[in-house]
């Protein structure tokens, strides 16, 4: 019985991913593209070029905790030099504030997967550069696993989607890191 429901829930987990691409491929397709943030139209990308040019992104970041800051990029910040997390290195991609916040809310509760897709295009971004070796810093070795944060069944439900799981699985189709969505179960 339990190898059944967890059969039924690796179907239903692939059927909405899949369900998920299938409609934002089919939006993409019959409807014009334009800009997600101003609305101006910029046919066969997410943002236009000035929209893009204010994302808050992250230069600069503590490699333990990936909060930004102003030293340069193999050091740890003060708070990880005190009080190091259980983790070896964490990589954020933007700032939360607007436009970022925006996007977020329109993905998570919305479901504007193009957010998702943004979203998910730039921490894909800042993962490869921090695995990229450069001539100043030396080249992080990237992920054992994606284990992307499951939502309860009935959350998923509602929602249609898990936005953490569309998010690796992008993650993994742009930066080729494993992938493994059956590992986590939420249960409350």
């Amino acid at each position: 019985m339990l190898r059944q429901t967890e059969a039924l829930e690796k179907l239903e987990t692939w059927m909405a991913a899949t369900w998920a691409h299938f409609k934002a491929q089919l939006v993409e397709q019959l409807l014009p593209a334009c800009c997600l943030l101003c609305g101006q139209g910029c046919p066969h990308r997410l943002i236009c070029v000035a929209c893009e040019g204010d994302l808050p992104r992250i230069e600069a970041a503590c490699r333990q905790c990936g909060l930004p800051g102003s030293w340069g990029a193999p050091q740890l910040c003060a708070n990880c030099l005190r009080h190091p997390p259980p983790w070896d290195q964490a990589v954020a991609a933007l700032i939360y504030e607007y436009p970022v916040d925006h996007l977020v809310r329109r993905f998570k509760f919305h479901k504007d997967l193009a957010c998702g897709r943004l979203l998910a295009e730039e921490l894909a971004r800042a993962v490869q550069a921090r695995m990229a070796v450069t001539a100043q810093d030396y080249a992080d070795p990237p992920p054992d696993l994606l284990i992307p944060v499951p939502l309860h069944f009935l959350r998923r439900w509602k929602r249609g989607f898990n936005q953490a799981e569309l998010i690796a699985i992008e993650l993994h189709r742009q930066c080729a890191i494993p992938l493994r969505n059956d590992l986590l179960r939420r249960v409350h």
